[in-house]
């Protein structure tokens, strides 16, 4: 049995099923005519299917997370006190890290930290520059998004700012 794919039809939702065998020929020849394929919109498309037909693993195209963002997920997930220190330290030796935009909904440390009721680590990013007014791929400030989540009192916080 022949198995034949064009990229027309690998695009299509109902492609799955044509990648049940482990024909390595056939999944090469499906990398090479994706090779082809160099419009900006066709990568994530690209990106799917070669992770769908094995030749490829989702990892291999997710960036690795930036290190404020580990620190500002540790300390929601832990104790803000504990990691308080080392965000404080990362911030004074990469001030510019403070108006930076994370790949997950394009959001600025000042967002994620707000958001997630850390207080003193979002006192510490407005003190050192944090842009107040910078909206996240959903068109929110930190204020507008946190207010949303129920940290009212963090986003009178950030609307009080004054530097």
């Amino acid at each position: 049995m022949e198995e034949i794919v064009s990229i027309n039809q690998l695009l299509d939702e109902k492609y799955a099923k044509a990648f049940k065998s482990d024909n390595t020929e056939l999944k090469l020849s499906v990398f090479k005519a994706l090779a082809t394929l160099d419009a900006p919109a066709d990568e994530e498309q690209k990106l799917k299917i070669m992770v769908h037909i094995g030749i490829a693993q989702v990892e291999d195209f997710v960036e690795p997370k930036p290190e404020l963002e580990l620190l500002i997920d540790e300390a929601h997930k832990g104790s803000e006190a504990a990691v308080y220190p080392r965000i404080q330290s990362y911030i004074e030796s990469h001030p510019d890290a403070v108006n930076t935009r994370f790949p997950n909904f394009l959001v600025t440390p000042l967002h994620a930290a707000a958001c997630s009721g850390l207080k003193q680590t979002t006192q510490l990013l407005l003190a050192k520059g944090a842009d107040r007014t910078a909206k996240n791929s959903c068109d929110e400030t930190a204020s507008l998004r946190c207010r949303g989540m129920g940290f009212s009192e963090i986003a009178d916080m950030i609307d009080a700012f004054v530097q």
